[in-house]
Parts: structure tokens; C-alpha cells; sequence
């Protein structure tokens, strides 16, 4: 049995690995979930920062190429992640998002 859960594990490990190098910067399309009605487009990576829109829950935005502030680290910034809702840029906290889909998606 610990032999079976092993080869999953590793193999789990392996499989996403390989989905996450295979769409590092490319976009994705992620759906607001994990919220009572809306989440909060910021102006930039803070609960403090200047709202921008209210994104309805069950709506799909665009993650702009899954980088943090810099463009250039493909890792989200303090929880946020830059996020684009009818034509604005803007971060959204990654706990109210789920990813549905990489480049080439129609939400």
C-alpha cells in the first residue's frame, strides 16, 4: 500500500510540475469563486489600495500572464494577482480566483 501511494504522489508531483512550466507566461482565465457577491479589483496589491471595480462571483477574468508586479516573477505579489476585468488591469486576491483555463480558453 505505501508503495501505491508513492507512485501517486510522485507522479502528482511530476504532472504538475510539468502543467506549470509547460504555462509559465502565457495567460489565464480564472473564475471569482469563494466570495458572498463580489471581490475587489485593486489599483495595486493591497486591501488598502484604491478600489478599482467590483467583480460579481462566478465571473471570469483574465490573469495577465501570472507575474507579479515586475512582470517578470512568476509568482503572485503578497497573495495578489494581477487580473483583467472588462478592459482594466488590476489585482485581485488569489484566494477568491480559480484557474479555468490557459491561452486560447473562451469563458
Amino acid at each position: 500500500m505505501k508503495k501505491i501511494f508513492m507512485l501517486v504522489a510522485v507522479f502528482a508531483v511530476m504532472f504538475s510540475a510539468s502543467v506549470v512550466q509547460a504555462h509559465t507566461g502565457e495567460d489565464y482565465w480564472a473564475r471569482v469563486v469563494n466570495c458572498n457577491e463580489w471581490i475587489s479589483l485593486r489599483e495595486y496589491p493591497s486591501t488598502s489600495a484604491p478600489r478599482l471595480a467590483k467583480i460579481p462571483l462566478g465571473t471570469v477574468v483574465k490573469v495577465s500572464k501570472y507575474h507579479g508586479m515586475d512582470g517578470a516573477d512568476p509568482s503572485p505579489c503578497d497573495g495578489f494577482i494581477r487580473t483583467q476585468y472588462n478592459g482594466q488591469y488590476g489585482w485581485c486576491l488569489m484566494n477568491y480566483l480559480r484557474i479555468e483555463g490557459f491561452t486560447g480558453y473562451s469563458p
